[in-house]
């Protein structure tokens, strides 16, 4: 069984093809959403491409919602017996700068504290089902972060550009990707952190038009031989989680 967040947009994006591609293998796939209505159509989608005894469920997860993350966790834990694979996929661009309920960037939370608290409060079930595996999505734009721990508190991460907020959630990801696969090691749990790729989706959907069309033409250009479409998106995350596939 195998649980991968988050399916923000529904009907598109590196989380919903990652979940298509697993339910076509015959996995037991939990997808976690916090859109219903979005998440609905999503798991019409990838119940309609399961083969070989596949099943495929929706969770409710808000990972902006610290307390949506731990009832995430709490249901799976009463429910699941075991927990093979958790693929965390976040990836969102605040440019509003909004703070959480939790009094934290959103940016920050969705694509770092709220997949690493779900990590944790999981752990236990990764180290009972092993041999198992974590894999978190990150970028290559990890790479135009410095991070320092006063980075990580919400007055302090609104002054920076959303797009830098981003690249530090995504080196956040890294680094603590790099701590859990040393402090899990010899327990049968592997985490990996990930690059997709230069991938086509609408991660910039909410930056102004001009801007988006400025960063997808970008990556068209000069990242030609890495840039994919949509449904060839989920290959590095599918390799991690099943690496003799």
């Amino acid at each position: 069984m195998l649980i991968f967040t988050d399916l923000k947009c529904g009907f598109a994006g590196i989380g919903l093809e990652t979940a298509k591609d697993l339910a076509r293998r015959g996995a037991r796939v939990l997808m976690a959403c916090r859109d219903p209505q979005r998440g609905q159509k999503a798991l019409e989608a990838v119940r309609a491409e399961a083969t070989g005894g596949a099943s495929v469920e929706l969770l409710s997860l808000d990972l902006s919602s610290l307390q949506s993350v731990r009832a995430c966790a709490a249901k799976v834990l009463a429910l699941e017996p075991r927990l093979h694979i958790l693929i965390n996929n976040a990836g969102a661009v605040n440019v509003a700068h909004a703070p959480t309920k939790d009094g934290l960037h959103d940016t920050l939370q969705v694509n770092f504290l709220g997949p690493f608290l779900l990590t944790v409060l999981l752990v236990e079930l990764l180290q009972r089902s092993a041999p198992a595996r974590v894999v978190f999505v990150s970028s290559s734009y990890h790479r135009f972060a410095r991070l320092t721990p006063d980075l990580l508190d919400y007055p302090r991460a609104r002054e920076l550009h959303a797009v830098q907020v981003y690249c530090l959630s995504k080196l956040a990801v890294v680094i603590v990707a790099n701590e859990l696969s040393r402090r899990l090691k010899g327990t049968g749990v592997t985490v990996n952190s990930i690059h997709p790729g230069a991938v086509n989706t609408a991660i910039f959907r909410h930056f102004p038009p001009w801007i988006s069309l400025f960063f997808n033409a970008f990556l068209r250009i000069f990242m030609i031989v890495t840039y994919f479409v949509i449904d060839r998106a989920c290959v590095t995350a599918c390799v991690m989680a099943f690496p003799i596939v």
